[in-house]
């Protein structure tokens, strides 16, 4: 018997797997009875390896662009260049790893931005011979090619495991490769692929209760943070005492994520990556529950069923989703394909959380996809078996040809226009190269191209260089201000404007806008402005946190802090984070004189009151003012005589800067 089972033992005869494959037509998919037929596992798992490459280098060979002579001055893309940006912040924690500095993205910063952190290690040979960005992006693009080989590897051992024989493991292999977006990941040097891979070969081990099974467990969370629930899964499962890891297994597999997460909150002041900070429902500011659940059903609808139905064919092959749908319902009764329809459906399960999951072709969820490739196979396979044994080789290999027809021209299109779009920022990423030395601090949002070129402290506005600043995204564009005019202090600012509006910081502009990207000094005086010594600064979060409040309604989370540019009390510019008020803000100040300052929103006329009392007690208005906007801020003294200021605003809205005593 032909075996993929993770402790496997082969009898002591041996055929060619070649031959083992062919008889394995009168028996359709199924695998035939002990003694029909046999082949060493040795034998078996080079001839998948072997498969495994070859799909692989036809992916890359029709998705890898043409090679040309372009560098990062001309009109366009080099053929090493990385359509990710992303793929290049792996990089640059790969350097900081060889470097002595793990685990920061600015040296002396502990931060928790490196999304897989088993990735980088992968890349930190590359790193250690050598800065070149063209050979640290050829060194990207091989180990995610390598990863998507491993991966393709593992889905043709698993289909083994699932008694699929004939032709169906090599389907299996190219489904994972061709049906599913893994391939341009890997071509751009992600690490989708390792996390696919990483679940695939968990899903067929499951159930050996071996060591090495544990030990990936326990890796999980260091290929991708939120495949950390599997581990902790893992472990809830173990005190059930069913098939899987022992309790033993269990525990020791959960320490490294404890560990993580402490470590973490030491260095950082927060339990959990950046990554699920600024990319998870969880994390947006003043979310209610019933807004998350109703976010999660638009998410599931929206932007998750579409890909398995086929509107995405990008994503998944059309079709393959929806095959993958009706064989996990026949999957159900086969005992060795539980642990592939539990990690799928735990996927599924978490993917509408992400507020970024349509993202880089569904980046976050491709590792599910491969698993549903895997279902869609099994289900065919099964069925064509079942049935029409004879016909199993013509129709898996017009499955498989449909699947390369079907993806690779889209996925060659897919890769040349993402990588135009991040070339639009090579202008600037030469620049900076040219400038090395000159530049010491750079505030950027395409954190990972522009971060490789000499510049000692890059700071990334969304948060890799410290959660504070992922927090800060967060609450929009004045928490992020806030933060910059007291967290750091960046001399030149690199933007994409329509993501992160500061433009006003935005003086003598080295590099034109290109594609709203703009790179430029950074107006010292204007940021120096920002931190006016207020007791309590709407749009810095750690003075937020000093202070009871509440908020009726909550502000927008998509709007929730702002950036006012307004003339100050001695007519010169300030440029201010703030928050707005739609309805009305409690606010725990204790009894005394207090300052208020506050503006309309521009072009925005409304009415502004105050008033004291308690918490959930009567309020008394003290004043009330209509107003306009004007381009200055505003301040009025309230004398508070209970421990709670209420502000109400009944239209405008009003947009709240900074309160301090008097």
């Amino acid at each position: 018997m032909v075996s993929a089972s993770c402790s496997p033992t082969a009898p002591s005869w041996w055929l060619s797997v070649l031959k083992a494959e062919g008889m394995s037509r009168t028996s359709g998919a199924a695998m035939p009875a002990p003694g029909e037929y046999t082949a060493p596992v040795s034998e078996t798992r080079r001839f998948d390896l072997l498969l495994a490459l070859v799909i692989v280098a036809i992916a890359a060979a029709g998705i890898l662009p043409w090679p040309n002579d372009a560098d990062l001055s001309g009109t366009q893309p080099p053929s090493w260049f990385l359509p990710y940006d992303d793929a290049y912040i792996h990089l640059r924690y790969a350097q900081q790893f060889v470097r002595g500095m793990p685990f920061q993205w600015s040296d002396g910063v502990p931060s928790s931005g490196e999304t897989s952190v088993l990735f980088a290690l992968l890349l930190a040979p590359a790193a250690a011979v050598s800065d070149d960005i063209v050979w640290l992006s050829t060194a990207g693009r091989l180990v995610g090619l390598g990863t998507l080989i491993w991966a393709a590897w593992e889905a043709a051992r698993l289909a083994r495991a699932l008694r699929l024989a004939g032709p169906w493991p090599t389907v299996t292999s190219a489904a994972v490769v061709f049906g599913t977006a893994l391939s341009v990941s890997a071509v751009a040097g992600m690490d989708a692929a390792l996390a696919a891979a990483c679940l695939l070969r968990l899903a067929r081990c499951w159930a050996d209760g071996s060591w090495a099974t544990a030990a990936l467990v326990a890796a999980l969370p260091l290929v991708r943070p939120e495949l950390g629930v599997v581990t902790v899964g893992a472990g809830l499962l173990s005190l059930t005492g069913r098939r899987g890891l022992t309790r033993v297994q269990a525990a020791v597999a959960t320490v490294p994520l404890v560990a993580g997460a402490a470590a973490l909150l030491a260095f950082t002041g927060d339990w959990r990556p950046a990554g699920m900070i600024g990319k998870s429902m969880f994390a947006l500011p003043w979310v209610t529950p019933a807004r998350l659940v109703e976010a999660y059903g638009a998410h599931f609808l929206d932007e998750l069923l579409p890909v398995y139905f086929g509107s995405a064919p990008l994503v998944m092959v059309p079709g393959l989703g929806l095959l993958a749908i009706v064989a996990g319902f026949r999957m159900a009764r086969a005992p060795e394909a539980r642990a592939l329809l539990v990690l799928w459906g735990l996927q599924l399960a978490l993917a509408p959380f992400s507020t970024h999951l349509p993202w880089q072709a569904m980046r976050h969820h491709q590792p599910a996809l491969a698993l549903a490739a895997v279902i869609a196979v099994f289900g065919v396979g099964r069925f064509v078996g079942a049935r029409w044994a004879r016909l199993a080789a013509p129709v898996a290999a017009s499955v498989g040809l449909a699947m390369v027809l079907a993806s690779v021209p889209r996925a060659r299109a897919f890769h040349a226009q993402a990588s135009s779009r991040l070339f639009a920022r090579a202008p600037l990423a030469a620049w900076l190269d040219a400038h090395r030395g000159e530049v010491t601090t750079l505030a950027t949002h395409e954190a990972g191209l522009l971060s490789l070129f000499g510049v000692p402290h890059p700071i990334d506005l969304m948060g890799l260089g410290s959660p504070a600043f992922t927090r800060a995204a967060l609450h929009r564009e004045g928490a992020v201000l806030e933060s910059l005019a007291r967290e750091a202090a960046p001399t030149v600012l690199a933007v994409d404007l329509e993501v992160m509006d500061l433009a006003p910081l935005l003086v003598d502009a080295v590099v034109p806008p290109r594609e709203r990207f703009v790179v430029g000094f950074v107006d010292g005086p204007l940021l120096a402005r920002v931190n006016d010594g207020a007791r309590l600064d709407f749009g810095y979060l750690p003075d937020e946190a000093k202070v009871a409040m509440r908020w009726e309604p909550p502000p927008l989370t998509n709007k929730a802090s702002l950036a006012i540019l307004a003339l100050g009390a001695d007519d010169l510019p300030s440029y201010q984070g703030c928050r707005p008020v739609t309805g009305r803000v409690g606010l725990e100040l204790g009894v005394g004189r207090w300052v208020v300052r506050w503006t309309m929103l521009p072009d925005r006329r409304g009415t502004i009151a105050f008033a004291e009392g308690s918490e959930l007690g009567p309020i008394t208005t003290l004043a009330e003012r209509a107003d306009a906007w004007d381009g200055r801020w505003h301040e009025d003294v309230v004398t508070l005589t209970q421990p709670w200021l209420w502000v109400t605003n009944t239209d405008g809205p009003v947009c709240l800067e900074s309160i301090r005593s008097r």
